[in-house]
């Protein structure tokens, strides 16, 4: 199985990988709401995803109290930030907050950019899925609390999961439309990578057991493609033979065997909680704290550094 990361753009070779965990929270479980037009103005100078022209750094570098999901584009990383309600694109070299986006009550979880250039995040919190264009966030659909991974089938379909609280996948319409019901039961999914007809993540949330799941996007079936891990698994990125990563909340790394359907230990992580990851085109990985405004970025020789955000 051929597999593309949800929101990568480019699978380059990187010596070390780091642990991902999916985002928890205490909010309750919510039907599914129409779409709303709210706009909400970032706080700096409307930018986009253009990887040619970089925003100068806001003023205001106060930064999130933590940060989750994240996309690389280009010079800058666009950045969720949960417990601060928050969508960032910070600079990838010195971490400066460039954009700030407002995302009031949604707790804003996950992130990938569309074939159309735009931002796209997930609201935990209230089950918004969100739109930024020109600095200006916009709630395109709602699929209920709990919206969590996010990512673009190679033909442009936007693909949305909950997990943690709830569960189901959504296949999203881009104009607003009613979000449509994939699978409502997946086995607590959270981020996870799609080929051309598959969605493919870690399920059993932090507690585990561990295992994977597929779910077909034209059949909609659910397929085990793995259980009984020794440790429970949050999160999966891809290497550059296209093998799936999966991540444990204590800091394990795990490489998947598809055909097997086990894993086996890649790599033990520093102390710490991590929250998501991303692979630049040079095969530098980026990956956030769960509980500090900070993303441990290892380059392709394996050299690590703390890049911390805004001031």
């Amino acid at each position: 199985m051929v597999i593309t990361r949800t929101h990568a753009h480019a699978l380059l070779a990187v010596p070390a990988l780091v642990l991902a965990l999916g985002a928890c929270s205490s909010a309750e479980d919510a039907e599914a709401r129409p779409p709303t037009t709210t706009s909400v103005p970032a706080t700096t100078t409307p930018a986009t995803t253009s990887t040619t022209v970089t925003p100068d750094p806001l003023e205001d570098q106060t930064p999130p109290q933590a940060v989750n999901g994240l996309v690389v584009r280009g010079d800058t990383i666009w950045v969720a930030a949960l417990n601060s309600d928050q969508v960032l694109q910070i600079d990838r070299e010195t971490g400066a907050i460039l954009t700030r986006v407002e995302t009031p009550g949604s707790s804003p979880d996950d992130v990938a950019v569309g074939p159309d250039g735009a931002v796209y995040w997930t609201g935990f919190g209230d089950g918004s899925v969100g739109r930024i264009t020109g600095g200006i966030s916009e709630t395109i659909a709602n699929v209920g609390a709990g919206a969590n991974p996010i990512g673009f089938t190679d033909d442009g379909e936007l693909i949305v999961g909950r997990a943690v609280i709830a569960d189901g996948l959504y296949r999203v319409p881009l104009n607003g439309g009613e979000p449509e019901v994939i699978a409502s039961a997946v086995g607590d999914m959270n981020a996870f990578v799609i080929d051309e007809n598959d969605v493919v993540g870690p399920v059993g949330g932090v507690l585990g057991p561990g295992g994977v799941n597929a779910v077909d996007l034209t059949t909609r079936e659910v397929s085990e493609l793995g259980k009984d891990f020794p440790a429970g698994v949050t999160a999966s990125a891809l290497d550059v033979d296209g093998e799936v990563i999966l991540l444990s909340p204590n800091g394990q790394v795990w490489r998947f065997d598809d055909v097997a359907g086990t894993v086996e230990p890649a790599l033990n992580l520093p102390p710490g909680i991590y929250d998501n990851l991303d692979i630049a085109p040079d095969g530098t990985l980026y990956v956030t704290s769960f509980t500090e405004p900070l993303i441990v970025v290892v380059d392709a020789t394996g050299t690590q550094r703390t890049l911390d955000i805004g001031g």
